[in-house]
């Protein structure tokens, strides 16, 4: 009422959303009572450097606030919190996309092995070569799926593969 600031934690869901963000939980009243809330994931984390990139988004927001940020921070054992506490900085909004990217594509790393390797074992039309990743990459078919669908596309900066359709609409795929 004196114009302080209150800064509250909640809960997530231990299963992330479909689009692979936290959900929040917890009693409604706790989002309701505040005036901005912001949910805070991990984008990456580098085990050689000590370092872990989060990202908050913004959920509910009463004013001018960013939809985004992103912090990196050290995370080695044995620092104190003011080192820690020292050690974080903003990250910029263009270099996070690039961060997610890289890191995403370490997590379907064993995926895109298996599809790399079935195209060139001439397994290229679509359902096949989710059919074939899957059973190399020991994962299920729509997972399999989900990744040749997600590293599809003409530009190499950001896909692997891209497919032609040819007759009876069947997307036949080759390697960037």
């Amino acid at each position: 009422m004196k114009g302080g600031t209150v800064i509250g934690l909640a809960h997530v869901n231990k299963k992330k959303g479909d689009n692979g963000k936290s959900v929040y939980t917890g009693t409604t009243d706790v989002l309701d009572d505040f005036h901005c809330s912001y949910i805070l994931d991990t984008v990456s984390e580098d085990p050689d450097t000590n370092m872990k990139v989060v990202e908050f988004t913004n959920i509910k927001k009463r004013g001018d606030v960013a939809h985004t940020a992103a912090y990196i921070y050290a995370t080695e054992r044995g620092l104190s919190y003011n080192e820690r506490l020292l050690s974080i900085q903003e990250v910029d909004p263009k270099l996070v996309e690039s961060v997610k990217h890289e890191a995403e594509t370490k997590t379907d790393a064993e995926v895109i092995a298996a599809i790399t390797s079935c195209i060139k074992d001439g397994i290229i039309t679509k359902m096949e070569l989710a059919t074939n990743a899957a059973e190399r990459a020991n994962c299920s078919r729509k997972h399999a799926l989900r990744i040749v669908e997600k590293y599809s596309g003409n530009d190499p900066a950001i896909h692997l593969w891209s497919f032609v359709v040819r007759e009876r609409g069947a997307k036949v795929f080759q390697l960037l």
